[in-house]
């Protein structure tokens, strides 16, 4: 079973893994039906992601999870996703849809809330 935190690209599909606290780097991030935990602060630098009927952070502590990118790309949250944390995509595009949930913050140059889905936003994080 290869381990999703080592190497280029984080990829998880129907399952559930729990991070260690830590500053991750790949050039993808991808969670597709499946449960990220985290054991603390967790900070990622993605030049892309995708969460895809996914629950990312389930403490429900926004600021233990923060997900960067600096690409022009597109983080999308998808497919009634639950999201606690920080997206910080200056340069890219944010879009959460399909009924999914983001609790936390949100930057991205083009910011995109549709379809059912909510962002609320924790001002304890400014």
């Amino acid at each position: 079973n290869k381990n999703p935190i080592s190497g280029d690209d984080f990829a998880i599909n129907r399952d559930s893994i729990t991070i260690p606290a830590g500053v991750y780097v790949f050039d993808e991030f991808i969670i597709n039906r499946s449960t990220i935990e985290v054991s603390g602060a967790v900070t990622v630098y993605a030049n892309t992601a995708d969460f895809q009927d996914s629950i990312v952070n389930n403490n429900g502590i926004p600021g233990n999870f923060v997900l960067r990118s600096a690409s022009t790309s597109t983080t999308d949250i998808d497919g009634g996703s639950i999201v606690y944390g920080v997206i910080e995509h200056p340069n890219g595009t944010v879009r959460a849809n399909q009924q999914s949930f983001v609790y936390g913050n949100i930057v991205g140059d083009v910011v995109s809330v549709t379809n059912t889905s909510e962002f609320h936003e924790d001002l304890t994080l400014r």
